[in-house]
């Protein structure tokens, strides 16, 4: 049987939210947070260029450079950084440094528009070359402040252990390996034995990325690499919030009645919205609201912040039908997260119509139709 973790072992451990490209922006990470208590994330990559960035706009990653909205979130958020120049990458950091604890380094994105551009999981290629580029950084800013997200190879993991003997020359405060080559993208089974492999030979703290879905799988992770420090999730947040809960308490049970999820996904699309249109309003309900704790299952907090919400962005009250407009880029990832929950939490009724909604008001209506099958 895999290891139980103690309340005090969970607690040592670092749990947090994957960065992932077009999905974890702040109003997900807002939103994230609000639903599930993760209380660390990492903003997906900011790529960095010889132009760019100059600066960052406010609305990108408010959780770490406005002050005031910093201070009324209980959420820690990391930057993360892409580069293909050591150089722009440790003067990007000095330009921020103010309002950084640390940064990590973006060495997995598979994506063939970044590899094309020697970024990302393009460092890998060569395992000389990826620790010179990672030694370069650590020089310029610092190891205690410098975090690596990587992947276990290329095309393959033949040359994972010399990427890994490379780096244990480096002073580093955190290496987070995601358990799957550049070539497998998103498919096959982490590697979690390469993983603990690494945990094993270097001499600061190394996190799991990869194949955490719920507690079971967590428990299985934790007795494969009982010697790192923590662990990120990323797509097994959006099937499955209830992860970070199930993890760091184990008698944690889900709650029975999920309708809540209702007024939630109500309330990510008016957080989305409002942040696209007029990113001020946005940070007075940040500023005016208790985002000390998360709401999880407490329906009537979503349901105060959704009237709010609703108020704020159609400068009219709720009165009990969804009136208003979202814009078809905002719609769509309210479906998209809503698809993603269907996968992972509600195994019964139908979401076909929820999901072929053309508009925000028949999407909601269906949505309401679809938790009102669900409860019966």
């Amino acid at each position: 049987m895999p290891k139980t973790l103690s309340q005090e072992e969970n607690k040592q451990l670092a749990i947090s939210l994957a960065p992932m490209y077009g999905v974890t922006d702040f109003t997900t990470r807002l939103f994230i947070f609000l639903l599930s208590s993760c209380d660390k994330m990492t903003t997906p990559f900011l790529r960095v260029t010889e132009t760019y960035p100059h600066k960052i706009p406010l609305e990108w990653a408010p959780d770490i450079f406005d002050d005031a909205i910093k201070e009324k979130l209980a959420f820690q958020t990391r930057l993360q950084m892409m580069a293909s120049c050591p150089r722009r990458f440790s003067e990007a950091f000095k330009s921020f440094e103010s309002f950084l604890e640390d940064v990590e380094l973006n060495c997995g994105c598979p994506s063939p528009k970044v590899v094309s551009h020697f970024a990302g999981s393009s460092l890998l290629r060569d395992p000389e070359y990826f620790s010179d580029f990672v030694s370069q950084i650590a020089d310029n800013i610092g190891g205690d402040r410098f975090c690596v997200k990587m992947r276990t190879g290329y095309d393959g993991t033949e040359d994972f252990d010399r990427l890994i003997q490379g780096l244990a020359r480096i002073p580093l405060k955190q290496l987070t390996i995601h358990g799957r080559t550049k070539a497998d993208k998103y498919s096959f089974f982490s590697r979690n034995d390469l993983i603990h492999r690494a945990s094993l030979i270097l001499p600061y703290p190394v996190m799991a990325s990869g194949d955490v879905l719920d507690r079971t799988s967590f428990q299985k992770a934790m007795k494969e690499m009982p010697n790192i420090k923590g662990i990120m999730i990323g797509r097994g947040a959006l099937t499955n919030p209830f992860v970070f809960s199930e993890i760091k308490d184990e008698n944690f049970l889900r709650p029975s009645d999920l309708s809540y999820f209702k007024e939630a996904l109500l309330c990510y699309g008016l957080l989305v919205q409002i942040s696209k249109d007029d990113f001020s309003t946005l940070k007075e309900i940040i500023l005016d609201s208790d985002f000390q704790e998360s709401y999880l299952d407490k329906e009537e907090k979503w349901r105060l912040l959704f009237l709010e919400l609703y108020e704020r962005n159609f400068k009219k009250k709720f009165i009990g039908k969804f009136e208003g407009d979202l814009d078809v880029a905002t719609l769509g990832r309210v479906k998209l997260l809503f698809a993603n929950f269907v996968k992972g939490l509600f195994h019964s009724g139908s979401s076909k119509e929820v999901l072929r909604s053309k508009n925000a008001k028949d999407f909601f209506f269906e949505l309401d139709l679809f938790f009102k099958k669900l409860v019966c």
